[in-house]
């Protein structure tokens, strides 16, 4: 296997909120938890990620590529299309919004400027370093075989106990899906992950249970990494130089 090491980022729209950053390494065909981060400023981003440590994937769960003014781009509207019966339909992304979802392409040029390709099809998977846009929601519909989206995240009518009940769920299915005998690659279990995934504490609430949220998506961008560094089949929706989301090709969804 590879010995580049495999990124999750969940990056946050604004450096107030936290960004969940998670390091997966190879070891033998199997992938292990190494680091665990919540981040801020997109400095703290690309430090964590240590460019200077030798060839990585990274794998981010933000818009890196927008072109357009209005409306959405081709890569929302067709994940929309797709898997919208399941409840992961994507956000209309555009420059013209407030914040235009830059931070993405921030965090891209930053990227490039330390050597990283983007991955937008086939052809761009190599050797080096590389990084792509995914999304977690689609990456558990295709792997983990969901017929609605886990209910985890923070929402303006989800309280506390729903999302609890939600990241409890996520994380069963994190155990069953990728870390079981029958997981390609298999994520295997270690302290750390079992820290990431056990049950929350009753007192954790706000942003303590906003940040176990943000690490858990890293967690899964991070495996989505290390499933197009293993060579497993994706797919690429959107427009090659306009935007393009990289998720698992697995159920045969978008006419894959």
């Amino acid at each position: 296997m590879s010995g580049r090491r495999l990124i999750g980022v969940d990056l946050a729209w604004s450096e107030r909120n936290g960004t969940g950053c998670v390091e997966l390494v190879w070891d033998g065909d199997e992938l292990e938890l190494s680091r665990v981060e919540l981040c801020g400023s997109l400095e703290e981003i690309v430090e964590w990620i240590e460019p200077e440590r030798g060839d990585w994937v990274a794998a981010v769960d933000a818009p890196l590529v927008i072109r357009n003014w209005t409306g959405s781009r081709a890569a929302d509207r067709e994940v929309s299309r797709w898997y919208h019966r399941f409840e992961a339909g994507a956000y209309s992304t555009n420059l013209g919004r407030p914040g235009g979802g830059r931070r993405g392409g921030q965090l891209l040029g930053a990227l490039r400027a330390r050597g990283a390709g983007l991955v937008e099809e086939a052809g761009d998977v190599g050797g080096g370093r590389l990084v792509f846009e995914t999304y977690p929601h689609v990456v558990m519909v295709e792997l983990f075989g969901l017929e609605r989206t886990i209910k985890y995240k923070k929402k303006k009518k989800r309280n506390v106990a729903q999302m609890r009940r939600g990241q409890r769920e996520l994380a069963g299915a994190i155990r069953e899906w990728l870390c079981g005998a029958g997981a390609d690659p298999r994520l295997r279990v270690g302290a750390e992950l079992e820290e990431l995934l056990e049950e929350p504490e009753p007192v954790l609430r706000g942003k303590g249970l906003k940040g176990r949220e943000d690490r858990l998506d890293g967690l899964v961008c991070a495996y989505m990494a290390g499933w197009v560094d293993g060579g497993r089949p994706w797919q690429g929706f959107g427009e090659v130089g306009k935007g393009v989301m990289v998720v698992p090709a697995v159920r045969g969804i978008g006419g894959v």
